[in-house]
């Protein structure tokens, strides 16, 4: 069992008794264990952050990508003739489908 040494310590109005740690070692395997789970730990988190790094980077070449391909239907809606605020859409095979406004 736990020894506990009284001792106290003072406060204003009254003293209140200190309890001392019982201080017991782990088992070296179990701490080494321990320690090896912790290390992964961390280096999983720093591979999350290294992930979310390049996630974030993909992120903007997407969005770069999908501003180009909007550039380029502009362009191809400037040639086919089609007025500036027409709507319109592209089909998977390429063809242009000018929706008629209500």
């Amino acid at each position: 069992m736990a020894s506990t040494t009284a001792k106290t310590r003072k406060t204003r109005k009254k003293t209140t008794p200190v309890v001392e740690p019982t201080v017991m070692v782990i088992a070296p395997e179990v701490w080494g264990s321990v320690q090896q789970f912790r290390q992964r730990s961390d280096h999983f988190i720093g591979e999350i952050g290294r992930i979310e790094v390049r996630k974030s980077a993909l992120i903007g070449e997407i969005n770069a990508m999908n501003n180009q391909a909007n550039a380029l239907l502009r362009q191809e809606g400037t040639r086919l003739g089609i007025p500036e605020g027409t709507p319109w859409r592209v089909t998977p095979e390429g063809k242009v489908l000018l929706d008629k406004e209500d």
